[in-house]
């Protein structure tokens, strides 16, 4: 008898966890947007580089997260690119881009490097920007696995 009541016990305890497991997944939320591949990387990054030389850090967010097919997300890179502001608070804009370096490993890696410089809004003044964009080769497509920006030259790791 106690086997029995063991057994029934045992089959509504799994019940209630399949239950439990299909709401879990249900309330999973599904991607939305869906991404373009990128086919070439180069144009890719100057996209990126594009969007930070006319100080829009909406767009470079955009950018950021389409490029990374949504590795990366708006909530996570808003506190870090915020920073950007402060440059652009002081500059005339847009800057001038240029591309500095770029460094292909193989048929799988590729990572560009831009100068972005801003006149200030006083007489005489300017500001820079180094950014550097870092694309991995998948099967057919590029995604974008990194992005960093620095005000030296020396900090943003240029070959």
């Amino acid at each position: 008898m106690s086997e029995a009541i063991w057994a029934l016990g045992r089959k509504a305890f799994l019940a209630e966890v399949i239950i439990i497991a299909g709401l879990y997944l249900s309330a999973v939320p599904t991607p939305t947007v869906a991404y373009e591949e990128i086919k070439d990387p180069k144009i890719s990054g100057a996209k990126i580089a594009d969007a930070v030389a006319t100080a829009q850090v909406d767009q470079v967010i955009e950018s950021l997260v389409a490029e990374s097919m949504g590795a990366f997300t708006q909530e996570e890179l808003e506190p870090k690119l915020q920073v950007m502001n402060y440059i652009f608070d002081k500059a005339r804009l847009p800057g001038r881009e240029d591309l500095l370096a770029e460094k292909v490993y193989g048929d799988s890696i590729a990572i560009f490097w831009y100068r972005i410089a801003f006149r200030g809004k006083v007489e005489a003044t300017f500001a820079t920007m180094y950014i550097k964009v870092t694309f991995n080769k998948y099967i057919d497509y590029w995604q974008l696995t990194d992005f960093d920006f620095q005000s030296k030259t020396a900090d943003i790791g240029l070959p």
